[in-house]
Formats: structure tokens, sequence, C-alpha cells
């Protein structure tokens, strides 16, 4: 136990100000408080010097610009979640496909990327435009936000306002042409339905012309009808009256009955129309992109402060790595005659 404890006395003992001799197998290594010191701020500083040009150097700068759409008529309002249909529509080729086109972008990144051909394929384009594209709903609301990351602040702009006013323009079509589908369809129904107004009116007037024929004038219409049949009850009695007019009466009835539905199908036409003007649009934009004026990515002063701590830690570990290194390259020197203050005294047989 004493000799453990000589051994670490000596082996921490205090050579200099700014060494220290620690024992080893083969003679005395010493530790210099100055060599770690400077080993360390050569690393801190190499350390930062290469996280800042990589962040400052390396890194291509990217600018975000965002629109807000607000979806006031979903696709399918009974839905758990409408505003999942709303971001598929905005991410689907035919929103994307036009701005690529209109805005000539697949010419654009085709140079930027420097690729063997004057336009970059659509798909390619396709697949690119929506990595750059970020569509995020805001919670608790129809509101989504349309952001857009690129190395170009006008380009980013200009690409979320695209997007959005695409958006919109997609919907409003589909509101008209859902509006144009009903107006077809109740276009039909009208056609039909005065076909049947026509082919009962024909009949009517028949029976109306073979009571005429027979001396009996009846004027057009409901309130001919019922004139014609105040006269027959005067002059030949209720009994005749119901016989001479019964077909004329029950025409006129199926008549009636026919163009009522014909009024019935016009109202509702009429009605559609009257909504789908006075109705608001599906979609409402509500702010447009402007270029960024200064950069989202990268952000320097948290990348900084990341690089000092990782500076940090590599220099706390460094000088340990450079004196672990020394001290087994002094272990593969020749052993020195011990000598100094720490050297232990060599045992002869004359000590015995």
């Amino acid at each position: 136990m004493k000799r453990w404890k000589g051994f670490a006395l000596a082996a921490f003992r205090l050579q200099s100000p700014r060494e220290f001799a620690i024992l080893t197998d083969m003679g005395s290594y010493r530790i210099s408080a100055a060599r770690i010191c400077a080993v360390a701020f050569t690393v801190f500083v190499l350390v930062l010097a290469y996280s800042s040009y990589i962040d400052y150097c390396v890194i291509v700068p990217t600018y975000t610009a965002m629109a807000q759409i607000e979806v006031s008529q979903p696709l399918d309002p009974q839905s758990p979640d409408p505003i999942r249909g709303e971001l598929e529509i905005m991410s689907s080729p035919d929103v994307m496909s036009p701005i690529v086109t209109d805005l000539e972008l697949d010419k654009t990144w085709a140079k930027r990327f420097r690729l063997p051909m004057d336009a970059m394929p659509m798909q390619d384009a396709l697949r690119h435009m929506q990595s750059l594209v970020s569509l995020r709903p805001v919670p608790g609301t129809h509101i989504i936000d349309v952001s857009v990351a690129s190395v170009i602040p006008k380009e980013a702009s200009d690409l979320a306002n695209a997007v959005a006013n695409r958006y919109e323009t997609v919907r409003e079509l589909g509101a008209e042409q859902l509006f144009r589908e009903k107006e077809h369809i109740l276009g039909g129904e009208i056609a039909e339905q005065t076909k049947v107004v026509a082919q009962k009116s024909a009949a009517t007037d028949t029976i109306r012309s073979q009571l005429e024929t027979a001396g009996v004038h009846i004027a057009p219409g409901a309130a001919g009808l019922i004139q014609a049949d105040l006269a027959a009850q005067k002059k030949s009695g209720a009994s005749a009256q119901v016989d001479v007019l019964a077909p004329l009466r029950a025409a006129q009835a199926e008549l009636d009955a026919e163009q009522h539905a014909l009024d019935d199908l016009q109202l509702k036409l009429r009605q559609e129309k009257a909504d789908y003007h006075l109705t608001e649009s599906p979609v409402r934009i509500i702010a447009l992109a402007d270029p960024p004026e200064y950069p989202s990515a990268p952000n320097h002063a948290l990348d900084l402060m990341i690089a000092v701590i990782e500076a940090a830690c590599v220099a706390l570990v460094a000088p340990v790595l450079v004196e672990l290194v020394i001290w087994y390259l002094s272990r593969l020197s020749p052993p020195a005659h011990p000598s100094g203050p720490l050297s232990a005294p060599v045992a002869t047989s004359t000590d015995y």
C-alpha cells in the first residue's frame, strides 16, 4: 500500500509551473500544459472556421415564400377531414402542370441543373416542384399555407402565388362545371317535359275541334272549359254536360298537370342560376406571397451556436488523443536513463 501511495505522489509531483511527470515502465513521460492548451485552442479555431466556411460559403441560401388560401366550400364537407381532399387537388398535376408550362420552369430548371436538354421532362419537373412546395393546413380552420422554398427569392414568391391562383381557378372551374352539369340535366328534363306538354296540348286541341264540329264552341284553356261547362248545364242539363265535356275535361286536367311540372322545372333552373351567381367562390386567397428579403436557411445564428459547441467538444477530446499518441510513441523509443528529482533509486545487490 505504501508502495502505490509513493508511486502516486511521485507520478503527480509538480516538476515545473507547466509540467507534470508521469512515471512509466520505460521512464518518465511529461505532460505539458502549454501543449494541451495550444492543441485545444488550435483545434477549436480550426473546427469553428471550417463550420463557418461550410455555413457561409458552401451551403446555398434558401428563401421561403408563403401564400394563404381559405377554403369556404370544401368538395366533401361531410368528410371527417375535408381539407385533405383539397390538399390532394392542390398537389395534383391538374394544378401543377399548367404552372410548369406557364412559368417555363422546365426550361429554367434544365439550365440551372445543366441538363443535356432544353427542357426538363414534365414528370421530373412535377417531382421537383412538389419537393419545393409545402402545403400545411392551419389547425382548427379551413386555411391552407402554401410555402415554397427556392434558391431564388422571386421564384419562390411567383411559384407560391401561381399555386394559389391556379388552385382557385381549378376550384372555380369545378364549381362552374358542376353548375353546367346541373343546367344540362335540368335542360334535358325541361325539353322532355315540353314535348309531353305539347302532346297533351295537341290532344286537348283535337278534342276541342271535335266538339266545335259538333256545335260546342269552347275557348282555349281552363277558363273556356268552365264557361262551356256552365253553358252546357243551362242548355242540356247536368247529365248532358258531363257526357259532352268529360273527354275535354280529362285532357285539360292532364295538360294542366304536365304544365305545372314544366313550370316547376323551369323555376328550379332559374333558382339554380340565381344561386350560382350569388354564391361566393369556393376558394378565397387571403394573402399573396412577396419575394423574401432574407434566407430562411441556413440559420447562421443557430449554426454558429452549434459550431461553437462542436468545436469545444472536439477541443476537449483532441489534446487527450494527442497526449496518448505522444505517450505511445515515447514507449516505442529506447528508454532513457532515469534522472531528475522523480527518478527512483535503482536497487543493487549492495543495498541488501
